[in-house]
């Protein structure tokens, strides 16, 4: 939520202009040109590069989320399809 806060934040104070409205439903039909990254490990580098960003939530707040969620993908790359199912479960159960 702080990032997101803070990136409309720093919208407005650079005042950015926002995109074209999208037309499109999301799902089967999308007019944008421009996305999110395709993978969480491209966001997570997304996220370390944009310095501005990282300076306004906090780089301590930031470094700790790159590494606990470097490490999440990490096991989801790592796992098999069966095995992925169960380490899901697995930790889903522990929390």
């Amino acid at each position: 939520m702080a990032a997101v806060l803070q990136a409309a934040r720093l919208g407005v104070v650079n005042k950015l202009t926002l995109g074209p409205k999208e037309g499109g439903n999301g799902l089967d039909t999308i007019d944008a040109t421009v996305g999110v990254p395709s993978s969480l490990s491209d966001a997570l580098d997304a996220l370390e590069a944009d310095q501005e960003l990282v300076d306004a939530v906090g780089a301590e707040l930031v470094a700790q989320h790159l590494a606990v969620k470097r490490s999440e993908w990490e096991r989801f790359t790592g796992a098999t399809t069966d095995g992925r199912c169960a380490s899901i479960s697995r930790s889903s159960s522990a929390r």
